[in-house]
């Protein structure tokens, strides 16, 4: 990622795999969190070289899910790890509370 260092991929500036900050609904507190940066005396950031890698999950992702009317209460039964954020996103996208 050094400025200069070859380019594994043309399609990838800097050789920059993944930059994901999570899904974030409210980005208000991004510039606290740089005003906080810079006033800090011993900042760094981490970097970490890995070998060719690929997500290949032992899950097949499969899913069931279900609506209560009378407790309008929704179930959701997934193989997947993570309940909090699964719940979190899929609420967002159905415009529901979580």
């Amino acid at each position: 990622m050094k400025e200069g260092a070859p380019q594994i991929f043309d399609g990838i500036p800097s050789n920059l795999a993944l930059d994901w900050p999570g899904p974030i609904d409210d980005a208000s507190n991004v510039a606290a969190v740089d005003e906080i940066h810079q006033q800090c005396r011993a900042c760094r950031a981490r970097h970490r070289r890995a070998s060719a890698h690929g997500d290949v999950a032992m899950e097949t992702r499969g899913g069931t899910a279900s609506f209560d009317a009378k407790t309008g209460r929704y179930t959701l039964r997934v193989c997947s790890q993570g309940a909090g954020p699964m719940r979190d996103m899929l609420a967002a996208i159905m415009g529901i509370d979580s």
